[in-house]
């Protein structure tokens, strides 16, 4: 409803924790771009085929460390 909407947009408390999320992402992970996706420490981002995400899923899942 636009007073559902209305509270969404003007809770000042849901605002300053999306933001201190979005810096987090943006300094602590150094996701830059979209789409990124971080699995198992290596960051992979923008433009990525299907192989290329389940080649780094099956790595996670092997236990190996991200290179």
């Amino acid at each position: 409803t636009d007073a559902q909407f209305n509270a969404c947009i003007t809770d000042e408390k849901a605002q300053a924790a999306l933001n201190a999320r979005w810096d987090r992402y943006i300094n602590d992970d150094k996701i830059t771009a979209t789409p990124t996706f971080v699995i198992n420490g290596q960051t992979l981002s923008g433009e990525l085929t299907l192989p290329a995400l389940d080649a780094a899923v099956a790595k996670a899942k092997s236990g190996k460390p991200a290179t």
